[in-house]
């Protein structure tokens, strides 16, 4: 049995190869995600979306269908699921959310053709809070709703795998800045639809109340703003005094809609230490 290192090199050196569109592939997400439905441990799948460039109609791509698959508990993935599906003949890796870094870390499948060997299907599965996954699916989305962003993703896309077929590794990386680009702009797009302080996360009740009292009214008002000016006004303002965690809350909603994904208030709070002391 090949050891993992073996195993990484191999599914990593494979050459990258791109081909036309074909509208079979959202008939072999929706086979293979009935197949998971029907053989997977009951309760486990809380959803399953197709991502990645054989998702958006029209759009060259690698003829391997990703899947990204929502779990009520990695744990039992590791434990349950992983020796079904590799019974089945699936690749199973747990690997880092991000490159070769640490936790969070996901469980990712590799489907192939029994008969040529060839991928067919990567599925990753992860739980409701690893935001880095579903913001997939907003670059998927946004690309859907801009044929033309389609479009320059597509040419990129071909220009690398002309020039680094060989290096799967880096055709992905070089890939990084456009989605990253894109992902955030989509975020702000959609972010622009919210109506109401309360929608945006960290912020409820009490805390959109005190924006209002500097006139930050709807989510768009706190775009570009500094929280920390932000912080200083609504003190001198209300003529109170505020647990610093309020500042933490500001970066978080300000950070929120300037396309950052969201997170809790709390992950700035390091920031604001080193910031002020």
């Amino acid at each position: 049995m090949d050891s993992l290192e073996e195993r990484i090199r191999r599914v990593t050196s494979e050459p990258v190869e791109l081909v036309e569109y074909d509208p079979v592939w959202p008939i072999m997400f929706e086979d293979e995600k009935h197949h998971l439905l029907d053989i997977l441990p009951h309760g486990i799948i809380v959803r399953v979306e197709h991502f990645g460039s054989t998702a958006v109609p029209g759009l060259a791509a690698k003829p391997i269908i990703d899947m990204l698959v929502e779990v009520t508990d990695l744990r039992v993935v590791r434990e349950q699921v992983a020796p079904l599906l590799e019974a089945e003949g699936y690749e199973y890796f747990w690997r880092p959310t991000f490159g070769e870094g640490g936790e969070p870390f996901c469980a990712w499948f590799i489907k192939r053709d029994p008969e040529t060997g060839r991928r067919t299907h990567h599925i990753h599965m992860v739980e409701a809070d690893f935001s880095a996954h579903w913001d997939r699916l907003l670059f998927r989305d946004h690309l859907i709703a801009h044929p033309d962003v389609a479009a320059q993703y597509g040419a990129l896309k071909r220009d690398l795998a002309a020039a680094l077929s060989q290096d799967r590794v880096r055709y992905t990386a070089a890939k990084t800045e456009f989605i990253e680009r894109v992902t955030a702009e989509a975020r702000r797009e959609r972010r622009g639809g919210l109506t109401r302080l309360e929608q945006i996360p960290n912020v409820g009740p009490a805390v959109a109340a005190k924006l209002r009292r500097v006139d930050i009214l709807v989510p768009a008002d706190l775009v570009g703003r500094d929280p920390y000016a932000l912080f200083e006004e609504v003190t001198a303002r209300t003529g109170e005094r505020y647990d610093p965690c309020l500042l933490d809350v500001f970066i978080a909603a300000t950070r929120f809609m300037s396309g950052e994904p969201a997170r809790p208030w709390w992950t700035y709070t390091p920031e604001r230490k080193a910031r002020l002391g």
